[in-house]
This record gives C-alpha cells, structure tokens and sequence, in this order.
C-alpha cells in the first residue's frame, strides 16, 4: 500500500483547497471515492487508500465549516446505536434488538432527510450564482470556496431578516 500511496502522491486531491465542488458532491452521491483521484489508477488497495485521503479531506472541511445542526444529530444517533449494541453483546439482552431496530430506522430518517440531491447541489449553486452574478465553474471551483460562499449567503440572508424584524 505504501508503493500505492507513493505512485498516487500528486494525483490526488488532498484537502478542500484543492477538490472542485462537483467531486465533493459525487463522492457523496455515489461513495465513490475514486473521484479524488486527478488521473486513472487502478489498484486492488485503491479503495482503502482514497477513504483514507478522504477522511482528510472531510476533517479539513469539518474543521473549516463545522457540523450542520442535521449532522449533529445523525452522529449523537449513531453513538447511541453504538452504545446499544455494546449494551447488547456485554449482557446478551436480546430485547435491546427491538430498539435497536427502531434507533437504525430513526437514523435512516435523519439520513434521508439530510441527503443532499442534486437538485439540492444545483439549487444552492444557482443561489450563489444569482447573488454573485457570475457562472460558476463547478469543475473549477472548491470546495472551500463553495461552502464559503453558501457561509456568506447565509449570513446576508440573517442579517436581512435580522434587519427587517
């Protein structure tokens, strides 16, 4: 895997600096992360490689943007599952399936509700455009530099309705 990492070094993006939003947003349509790669590679270890590189990615987006309030809740959601099911193996009480059961079924709700679709993606893209009157290129334009802008948009939005109330 080291040869793998080696040969990959500069072929793929590294952080949100450099990943074109559109990337960003296929890697979570698709789990795919082979769309951090800037050529073709193929590699029996390609898949553990990437998921490495983009949890890097993520962590930099996370400290940059933060969680949403949505992704907050699907992770405290996801910590309680987990804790259930230590619970579980610990003291062999079957009937903490059912709520396990009904937990996974919560946090699949939560998900779906977060999910971002593309008319989401293109939604918000067009709202960036509209307000800064330009095109955006979304093969060109980061991630860092998108979700700055969502950032911006937001806050113009809260202070206009701050300012009119």
């Amino acid at each position: 895997m080291l040869k793998l990492e080696k040969r990959l070094s500069g072929n793929v993006y590294e952080s949100i600096d450099e990943l074109p939003i559109y990337y960003w947003w296929q890697i979570h349509k698709t789990n795919d992360y082979s769309h951090l790669l800037r050529v073709k590679v193929k590699s029996k270890y390609l898949n553990k490689v990437l998921s490495k590189k983009w949890e890097a990615v993520y962590e930099g987006y996370i400290d940059r943007f933060g969680f949403s309030p949505e992704l907050l809740e699907i992770h405290k959601k996801r910590c309680y599952i987990a804790k259930l099911k230590v619970q579980k193996m610990q003291t062999g009480n079957k009937t903490l399936n059912t709520e396990i059961k009904i937990e996974e079924e919560e946090l699949n709700a939560l998900m779906k509700a977060n999910d971002q679709g593309e008319g989401d993606f293109f939604e918000v893209k067009a709202l960036i455009e509209q307000s800064r009157g330009v095109a955006i290129d979304h093969y060109k334009v980061t991630v860092a530099e998108f979700f700055t802008y969502v950032k911006l948009m937001k806050k113009r939005k809260k202070t206009n309705t701050n300012g009119r109330g």
